[in-house]
């Protein structure tokens, strides 16, 4: 399925705030469960086809996995999503721009190996490992495999395993052998944009105009004559449809029922199209300790069978380092708690940089999506075999259920634009039935 054009994305995304709240303070004929980007994405698209729609979120804020604080270093700092991915096809790379952001290229890349900085022959080697690694993916897309990349790979030599570690838990958040290589193949690829002062700063400054209704948890909807009733812990409302943009993980754990439960193919689509395990380690300075280059990728490893390691160091020339983990690493630091997993990142930080990071060290970090009731996890990762289930996913349940975010986008799964993109979708399914019905 080709990707949708630019124009054909960005038409008509913005709305004036009088249109939403006009649409909002309407008699209500759909709910929209979540603000994360897809809950706001649905909510626009609704009021701009004039129909009412009442959005509710759990949380006390918007933006879902889009979330910018700086209480715990000081700076601004991206908990959730960080990088506009695929800038030659995101809408939010106009968007943003448009509201006036600065967004940057990541810096350079640079590799770390058994003590010293790797030369040009080791960093060619890892290259050749990396681009060896997208072929066999490629071959795999190409025959619609689908199949675990690990069946696919074998991390003969230290360059391969890093490779493969790239590409699987410092990205996906799952290891090689849960990792669909069909999945993989349909992503776009591209260019990836930072953006100063955070990107989910950014996205709740764009959805800040949605009339949103905080701190409404959802816990159960039911199917009735004529529509659904939504359940929340203030109270109950009843409409046509309700767009669900809660994440697999949430659905899968039972953190909202539906009455009747789920049938197939939605159901079994839940499980498999699961959430991966993704977490970052901030650790912030309180002097210069960190080097003079700003965005730039440190890849790590200490001995040919250790554990490869990934940091964003000084993003903005901030004196902030981010390690990434993933999959099974993920799941262990998460578990030892967080100044455990400060300590694990600080180690590696020091080892790479010297020892002076610890005497500037001021403060750390460490998300924790995997037990976030309101997630579960930090980005689906459809389990080899199923990556048709994130379309079926997206097919609408008893005509007046529909399900959106990242999660049921095939070519856009696990980034913002995909969250974007099916808001839109699951919004435009519920016009044709609302028009319907009026």
């Amino acid at each position: 399925m080709p990707h949708p054009s630019r124009r054909s994305m960005l038409a008509g995304l913005a709305v004036a705030p009088l249109l939403l709240r006009r649409a909002a303070a309407a008699p209500v004929e759909v709910v929209v469960v979540g603000a994360g980007v897809a809950g706001l994405a649905a909510a626009m698209e609704l009021a701009r086809r004039r129909i009412g729609f009442r959005l509710l979120e759990a949380r006390s804020r918007i933006g879902g996995r889009a979330w910018t604080e700086s209480r715990s270093l000081g700076v601004p700092f991206d908990r959730g999503c960080t990088w506009l991915e695929a800038a030659g096809h995101n809408p939010f790379v106009t968007i943003l721009r448009g509201r006036g952001h600065r967004l940057l290229r990541e810096g350079p890349e640079r590799l770390w190996l058994d003590g010293r900085w790797a030369g040009g022959a080791e960093r060619a080697a890892l290259a050749a490992a990396q681009d060896r690694l997208d072929r066999v993916i490629a071959a795999a897309g190409r025959a619609g495999r689908d199949v675990a990349v690990g069946v696919l790979w074998e991390t003969t030599d230290r360059f391969a395993r890093i490779a493969g570690a790239i590409a699987g838990p410092l990205e996906a958040g799952v290891e090689l052998d849960r990792l669909s290589a069909l999945e993989v193949w349909n992503q776009p690829g591209g260019g990836e944009f930072l953006v100063e002062g955070g990107l989910g700063a950014a996205l709740a400054g764009w959805g800040a105009a949605v009339p949103v209704e905080l701190d409404t948890a959802v816990t159960r909807i039911a199917s009735i004559r004529g529509g659904v009733r939504v359940e929340t812990d203030r109270g109950a409302l009843e409409a046509a449809a309700a767009i669900v943009t809660a994440s697999p993980g949430v659905l899968a754990a039972g953190g909202l029922r539906f009455e009747p439960p789920l049938a197939e193919p939605w159901a079994s689509a839940i499980r498999n199209v699961a959430m991966g395990g993704f977490e970052k380690i901030a650790l912030a300075f309180d002097r210069p300790v960190l080097g003079r280059a700003s965005s730039w990728t440190l890849y790590g490893q200490e001995g040919p069978a250790g554990e490869p390691f990934t940091f964003l160091v000084r993003p903005f020339g901030q004196e902030v380092a981010i390690a990434f983990v993933g999959g099974a690493l993920s799941a262990e630091l998460l578990g030892a708690g967080e100044g455990a997993a400060i300590a694990w990142a600080l180690d590696r930080l020091a080892a790479v940089l010297g020892t002076t990071v610890r005497s500037g060290f001021a403060r750390g970090t460490a998300t924790r999506w995997q037990i976030d009731p309101w997630t579960r996890g930090a980005y689906s990762a459809a389990i080899p075999g199923h990556w048709a289930d994130r379309a079926r996913l997206a097919e609408p349940i008893d005509g007046r259920i529909f399900l959106a975010g990242e999660a049921t986008e095939p070519e856009l799964c696990t980034v913002v634009q995909g969250a974007l993109a099916s808001g839109r979708r699951a919004a435009r399914q519920v016009a044709r039935l609302v028009r319907g019905r009026r």
